[in-house]
């Protein structure tokens, strides 16, 4: 029996390529653990349980429940992402801010590490010298970015941003685009053995418990692996808040680069045995 198994979380629209609104239910289809096996010799039939991640705080969550997911060795993710205590005012108080601009039901670590996002990265149109300009722009320029996320596909992406923006084009008014770059997003199963060992080795070597979070990237090879050649793939990079990465005033700590070397050694070793 083929089935889905999410919950809904309400409705939207999206755009066809001519910019027709197309109304959508939104339901959250994963990710899904596999929370028990039922065998021929143990149980007399054989099936899987299947359960879905939801937002549930980590107190909701019954003993008896607690029991059977620990059993299937599913660690608690909401209450280990809570557990960092990544605040508004921490995160965006050293940039002036204090009210997060994402999806409003999500903590803001996962709005700013596991998340879709869109981003206007920069603007340009009409004067902007110094002293007051009654001129009205001929033209405008727009950069942005997509944060992609499970199995969004860019060029889909692609195309419903071009059709938003062009449902919303006033009369005489025209649009043109360029690419850039794009890739597609990965996503690796939370209970995989190899990502199990990983978090192991590096909680044995910095003396407390690895946290598993979505992350942003943009490296295109990484999805050609695993879309060639069938092979998920483990990155661990090692960095302090401070350390300013692509700025012009990056630092590395060598904490992280002696620390993040025995790491790779435990890694590497965990994965061998």
């Amino acid at each position: 029996m083929d089935g889905i198994l999410g919950k809904k979380l309400g409705m939207t629209q999206i755009y066809a390529d001519d910019g027709t609104a197309i109304p959508v239910t939104v339901i959250q289809a994963g990710p899904c653990l596999v929370v028990q096996r039922k065998t021929v010799e143990q149980d007399g039939y054989e099936a899987v349980q299947i359960g879905l991640v939801e937002d549930r705080p980590a107190k909701k969550v019954g003993r008896p429940l607690e029991g059977h997911f620990k059993k299937a060795g599913i660690a608690p993710i909401k209450a280990d992402l809570a557990k960092l205590k990544l605040s508004p005012k921490e995160f965006l108080g050293p940039v002036g801010l204090k009210v997060p601009a994402g999806e409003k039901n999500r903590m803001l670590i996962e709005q700013i590490a596991t998340r879709p996002t869109a981003e206007i990265n920069g603007i340009i149109g009409g004067y902007t010298g110094e002293g007051a300009k009654t001129v009205i722009p001929g033209k405008a320029m727009a950069k942005v970015s997509f944060r992609l996320v499970g199995k969004q596909n860019p060029e889909k992406i692609r195309k419903a941003f071009r059709a938003f923006v062009k449902a919303r084009l006033p009369a005489d008014c025209k649009v043109e685009f360029s690419n850039f770059a794009g890739a597609p997003a990965i996503e690796l199963p939370f209970d995989s053995a190899a990502l199990g060992k990983t978090r192991a080795a590096l909680s044995t070597e910095w003396g407390r418990k690895a946290i598993t979070i979505g992350e942003g990237g943009s490296i295109p090879i990484v999805g050609d692996f695993k879309r060639v050649l069938g092979m998920d793939t483990i990155m661990v990079g090692f960095a302090l808040d401070d350390d300013r990465v692509h700025s012009p005033n990056e630092k590395f700590d060598l904490t992280s680069f002696h620390k993040g070397a025995r790491s790779w050694a435990r890694i590497l070793a965990a994965l061998a045995g």
